[in-house]
């Protein structure tokens, strides 16, 4: 009876240990499972990002030559504004009015990355540097929205009420409507446009949102490089 007992007991201890192996087997094919699942999906994400945001860097390109081109069109005017102004060419004296008014605008697709961090699917990219920078772009972006903001309230607050009185706006249409063929019929003095204070300050504050929105324009599209540069790393490994 105590052999009988004694083997009993071994043979009970066996089938304890096969199932808990097996159920650590299992366990461990499930792990696996989901995660192959969660590397294919993450895969899926990457890609999905890489696309979205290589599409909003082109467009943001454009836009850094448009910032670019409003800078030095403004530092030109301002550089004709002086006590005793020397006259330039009316169409060219046009062309840089049209720089007064002109607001380079950012419309990113922000879809994929939006989803993305709403679903808490973010987590599943490993790399936790680019989780980083996807997290932080929104901030970034933010940013530069409010660069664009400035520049549009001074284009309102100060430049329209001003050439209101001062210059006939009609004269730089052409540059908003290519198609425009019609001009201002209305006199203005150049000299007593270049030789004024006042229009020398409207000048300067929107060379300061030129120059602002052109850096927050270089601060996101490095940004959005680093995090090029991220996913390709990750998708080819």
């Amino acid at each position: 009876m105590e052999n009988k007992t004694g083997k009993y007991i071994k043979y009970a201890i066996g089938e304890i240990i096969l199932v808990v192996i097996g159920i650590l087997i299992a366990l461990q094919i499930n792990n696996w499972n989901e995660n192959r699942l969660n590397t294919i999906e993450e895969q899926t994400i990457l890609k999905a990002l890489k696309t979205e945001i290589s599409e909003n860097q082109i467009t943001l390109t454009k836009d850094l030559q448009r910032h670019t081109n409003v800078l030095r069109l403004l530092t030109e005017l301002s550089d004709y504004i002086e006590p005793e102004p020397k006259l330039i060419s009316d169409k060219r004296l046009d062309s840089l009015m049209f720089s007064l008014g002109w607001l380079p605008s950012y419309n990113p697709k922000e879809g994929v990355l939006n989803s993305v961090i709403s679903s808490g699917k973010i987590s599943l990219i490993k790399n936790t540097e680019l989780n980083s920078k996807l997290a932080s772009w929104t901030s970034l972006m933010n940013e530069y929205n409010t660069a664009l903001n400035w520049s549009e309230k001074d284009v309102f607050d100060l430049v329209l009420p001003y050439l209101q009185k001062k210059y006939p706006l009609k004269r730089a249409l052409k540059y908003f409507i290519t198609k425009n063929k019609s001009k201002s019929k209305f006199e203005f003095s150049q000299e007593a446009l270049l030789s004024d204070m006042a229009f020398e300050t409207i000048v300067a504050e929107r060379i300061i949102d030129a120059s602002d929105s052109l850096e927050a324009a270089k601060d996101l599209f490095d940004f959005q490089l680093q995090i090029l540069e991220l996913f390709e790393k990750e998708l080819k490994e």
